[in-house]
């Protein structure tokens, strides 16, 4: 037996209700389901996450089968754009070297066993579907404005993300777990790391190394940049 634990924060606290419908909506449709149970975290701690949910199954394979089933692959459709994070873990049977590896599925790719919900297996991302989120938070702090971000292309090592960023607006000091690289494509803007401000023109690149303290700043006319972050993840 197979304990599959989900953990997920929300973009919009109203939405909680409708993701848990949909999450609880899978018991009974999937074979090797036997049990669905969970909600909206009865404590509110500084590292509660928004909702979390406990799926017993049968056995690894009943697991990995639910990545693709279409009912599973529904409900992924219907919450994604609501979800800020989400985190699984599987708690029981013998470990699996299919699990441990690093897996990509219809809904999304596994990473430490953090579900990036990415789109569907890809080889070109058309301008017209690129996913397309307007943003309000990095890591969990604020930003002073929203700002545009699309993934133009995600695999299972890195993501490509377009960042639009207004003018004269900024991001707040914040670290990440991973390493991002960027290049500024138009505008004009700066970029702190670690104290230090480097002034950035078109053409120009730049690292956020891990775990250092940095932000973005936009200049007048604002700014765009891409950015490649590795491992692929979505800090908002």
């Amino acid at each position: 037996m197979i304990t599959h634990l989900i953990l997920m924060n929300l973009r919009q606290a109203e939405d909680s209700a409708f993701v848990t419908a949909q999450v609880l909506s899978l018991q009974g449709q999937v074979p090797g389901l036997m049990e669905v149970r969970g909600g909206r975290s009865a404590v509110q701690l500084k590292t509660t996450w928004d909702l979390g949910f406990v799926m017993t199954f049968v056995d690894a394979d009943a697991v990995r089968a639910y990545q693709t089933h279409p009912a599973h692959l529904e409900v992924g459709s219907q919450i994604r754009e609501l979800i800020s994070q989400m985190a699984t873990c599987d708690i029981g049977g013998d470990p699996s070297p299919e699990r441990e590896t690093t897996s990509q599925t219809q809904q999304g790719v596994q990473v430490n066993n953090v579900e990036a919900l990415i789109p569907a297996d890809h080889i070109v991302v058309p301008n017209a579907r690129a996913e397309h989120h307007r943003i309000t938070q990095v890591e969990g702090v604020q930003l002073s404005g929203p700002v545009d971000v699309r993934v133009l292309s995600e695999g299972e090592d890195m993501i490509l993300l377009e960042v639009t960023m207004p003018p004269n607006a900024a991001s707040n000091p914040h670290t990440h777990d991973h390493e991002s690289v960027g290049y500024l494509v138009s505008g004009s803007g700066q970029t702190v790391v670690n104290g230090e401000t480097f002034d950035l023109a078109p053409g120009d690149g730049f690292r956020h190394p891990v775990g250092v303290l940095h932000h973005m700043k936009a200049g007048d006319e604002g700014a765009v940049w891409l950015e490649i972050k590795s491992p692929p993840t979505r800090t908002w």
